[in-house]
Order: C-alpha cells, then sequence, then structure tokens
C-alpha cells in the first residue's frame, strides 16, 4: 500500500491546522448543509501527526515542534511518530502535557542516550516505542511514572536493570517488549503486572531458572538466552497460549506444562539440551511443538511422531 508523505515543512503543517476550540463546528443560519460540510471537513483538527525521517528540520532537537504557540493546534492529537529523526535530546517534550488526548509516541530509531524527567508529565500516554535508541543501563526512569501506560516497546537497547518495585507501578501495562537488551534477569514483582498479556524478553543474557511472571501472561517469547529451567511457569501463567523458548539451555520442562496450561498452542523448544519432557509433550494434538533440533531427545520408540521445525 503507497502512503502518500506530506511534503510541507514542520512549520507549515502546523500553521496550516486548526486551533481546536469549541467554536470550531458552531453553525450559522446562513449555511446549507453541503457549505457547512465543507466548512467542517477543512477545519478538522490534527489527530495524528507523522512527521517521521526529517532529521534535517528536527537538528537533534524537539524545538522546532515544541512550541507553546503550536500547542492549541495539538489538542486532538491522538498519535505523534518522530520515528528516524536524529533526535538526541528530548527536552521541552513535557510541553505535550498540555495535548490531553496523547496516547501514543513513535521515538524509535534515535540516538536517545536519556529520557528526561519530564517526559512523566505526559500522563496520557498509553503506548511507547523506544526502539532502536542508545538507552542504556537502568530501566528509563521517567517511564515508571506514566500509568496509563498499555504497551511499551524498548528492544534494541543496551538495558540491564529494570526495578521491580518501580515498574509495579504500570498496572495497565499489557505488552512489555525488551528483546535484544542486556537483561540478566527479570524482576520478580513483573509477577504483579495483573494486566500484562505479552512479554518479550529475546537475545538478552537470563540465565538459570525463569522468574516468577504475570499470572494474565498469554504470550511469551524468551528465545536466545542462557535459561536453563522455566521454573513454575506452568503454575504461574494458566491462561499461556504461546510459547518461544528456543535457542536455551533447557534440559527438561515442567512436568505438568500441558495439564496446567490448557490454552497452549504454540511452543517452540528448539536449540536447547532437552532429554526428558513430559509424556503428553509426543500425545499432545492441540499444540504446534517445536522441539527439532534436541540432540538428546528423541521420541519414543512405539510413537510414530513427526513433528516439522518451524520458524517462530
Amino acid at each position: 500500500m503507497f502512503i502518500k508523505k506530506d511534503l510541507r515543512k514542520i512549520p507549515k503543517i502546523l500553521d496550516d491546522a486548526v486551533v481546536c476550540t469549541a467554536e470550531m463546528d458552531t453553525d450559522t443560519d446562513k449555511e446549507d448543509g453541503e457549505e457547512r460540510a465543507k466548512r467542517i471537513k477543512l477545519q478538522k483538527p490534527l489527530q495524528e501527526l507523522k512527521l517521521h525521517r526529517r532529521k534535517q528540520e528536527f537538528k537533534g532537537t524537539l524545538n522546532i515542534l515544541c512550541q507553546p504557540a503550536y500547542l492549541p493546534k495539538l489538542q486532538q492529537l491522538k498519535s505523534l511518530n518522530l520515528y528516524g529523526c536524529d533526535i538526541k535530546d528530548c527536552a521541552k517534550i513535557g510541553m505535550l502535557e498540555a495535548c490531553p488526548n496523547l496516547e501514543i509516541l513513535n521515538l524509535g530509531r534515535n540516538p536517545i542516550s536519556e529520557l528526561p524527567a519530564e517526559l512523566s508529565q505526559v500522563k496520557s500516554l498509553k503506548e511507547i516505542w523506544l526502539d532502536d535508541c542508545q538507552l542504556a543501563g537502568d530501566f528509563p526512569e521517567p517511564l515508571y511514572d506514566l500509568p496509563n501506560l498499555q504497551v511499551l516497546k524498548l528492544p534494541n537497547n543496551q538495558i540491564s536493570r529494570v526495578d521491580g518495585s518501580r515498574m509495579t507501578r504500570l498496572t495497565e501495562l499489557r505488552v512489555l517488549c525488551l528483546d535484544r537488551n542486556l537483561l540478566q534477569e527479570l524482576p520478580l514483582e513483573i509477577q504483579y503486572l495483573s494486566n500484562l498479556k505479552e512479554l518479550f524478553v529475546r537475545h538478552n543474557l537470563l540465565k538459570g531458572t525463569l522468574s516468577p511472571l504475570a499470572p494474565s501472561l498469554e504470550v511469551l517469547h524468551i528465545s536466545s538466552n542462557e535459561l536453563s529451567d522455566l521454573g513454575t511457569l506452568d503454575v504461574d501463567c494458566p491462561d499461556l497460549k504461546t510459547l518461544y523458548a528456543n535457542g536455551n539451555q533447557l534440559v527438561s520442562l515442567p512436568m505438568d506444562l500441558f495439564a496446567n496450561c490448557q490454552s497452549l498452542k504454540k511452543m517452540g523448544v528448539s536449540h536447547n539440551q532437552l532429554a526428558s519432557v513430559p509424556d503428553s509433550f509426543w500425545t499432545i494434538s492441540s499444540c504446534e511443538i517445536v522441539w527439532k533440533p534436541n540432540t538428546q531427545l528423541t521420541p519414543p520408540p512405539s510413537e510414530d511422531v513427526e513433528m516439522e521445525p518451524a520458524t517462530e
């Protein structure tokens, strides 16, 4: 599908936008229906701003966008895309607090190494993308103070630590993606995120036994780590539907995995060191299982089992 890019410069886009006021849709006795429809169409407020890949205009900061003069025109804004704009400094981002309807913010593929504290003022945010940035060390602190967040994606950074006690503030979080970071463990408090449905922590440094996870979890991707044990996953996450744990060091699976996780439909455990699995592993028909290769694992001689490898 071809999407036509708005070739106007950012100041022109915002200058052309209408001011969001209660008087915008005021009718007059002189207007007929057709004239009124045309007028309303022309003064439709901005709800989505796609300003991605405009590094020549942003020049490393948000100054061109975050100006008080533009705020009256952004009152209906719901989605702001700043992907790939070479933004290094997010100062003034707190000004978006004046946009009460802003729910989605995409800051992906920008060389951002630190998020300013003022980001936590934008309480309306429900979805943030920070993929392929330069965030390193501790999980960005301002994100802990956005209680309405439902989707948080930070893949391809260098985050090594998450403060579990502070993460419990994100009570509405449904999707958390931390793929390709440097995490050696998941905080125990992640089990208290009662609305978390999808968790992605592929290509990290997780070792040993998997920490307890949220009971609401339905999708778990933990491939390409160094886990040796899934712990009590079967008890912790009874509603699990998708599990990918390829490329770890698993030597066994929870014996009651299929009995406790009856909703499980897809599971990948290839490229591990599995030597034993529950008997039901070979006979379960409700779940698509990818297990090859595991060099020490073979089907029982009495079973005619053929499970073709599939990709994640």
